[in-house]
């Protein structure tokens, strides 16, 4: 399961630095996000 949660989270880094974005707020939303599920498993 963590490990499933930490491939998303790269995915989505992947992603929004292919896109140029990687600074953006939302993106760092994202990873808190996903930091606290993992957390919580």
């Amino acid at each position: 399961m963590r490990l499933r949660v930490e491939l998303s989270l790269l995915q989505i880094r992947h992603e929004h630095f292919r896109d140029g974005s990687l600074d953006s707020p939302k993106i760092m939303q994202k990873t808190d996000q996903y930091k606290k599920f993992s957390a919580e498993i």
